[in-house]
């Protein structure tokens, strides 16, 4: 009889410690499914901190210059530099792609959707800088146009001492 019990006992204390080692377990996926969707909602925010540039709002048109400092800053590096940022970020991202194996196929199908639109609204976002930086360059060249033809014509209108 004592067998027995002792035999119970020591089955019920081996079927609880299975019970919590599946609990663990079912923990530790869950855990893993919430950082993955935590990444991936990351990745699809903008990667690493979104934008790498900034479009001045109406507010902020007062400071002008912040714009120039940022691109002498960016100026400054090297090629090797800028190559190696760019590495940089690209691991980055590559990294934190899930295998798409074990991504079920309509969670594929919307994270599909949602890049191509985000694809979409980059486009525009790039299309839109590039025609601001083609009228920035020509307001550029005209400015410095005109203050050469006001240099020109201030030198060439000075009276002389003699006259």
């Amino acid at each position: 009889m004592a067998e027995k019990k002792r035999l119970d006992d020591e089955r019920r204390k081996k079927e609880e410690e299975d019970r919590r080692v599946r609990q663990d377990e079912e923990k530790r996926k869950k855990e893993e499914e919430r950082n993955k969707k935590q990444q991936m909602s990351f990745v699809s925010q903008g990667g690493q901190g979104g934008r790498n540039f900034v479009v001045p709002t109406k507010a902020e048109k007062g400071d002008k210059f912040g714009n120039i400092v940022q691109a002498k800053q960016e100026m400054g590096m090297t090629k090797d530099q800028q190559d190696e940022a760019k590495k940089h970020f690209l691991v980055g991202i590559r990294n934190s792609i899930p295998e798409v194996s074990s991504i079920p196929e309509n969670e594929l199908k919307a994270k599909i959707k949602e890049l191509h639109h985000r694809i979409c609204r980059l486009e525009t976002d790039k299309y839109d800088l590039e025609k601001r930086h083609e009228r920035q360059e020509y307001d550029l060249k005209e400015l410095n146009e005109r203050s050469r033809q006001v240099a020109r014509n201030s030198n060439g209108n000075k009276p002389t001492a003699d006259a």
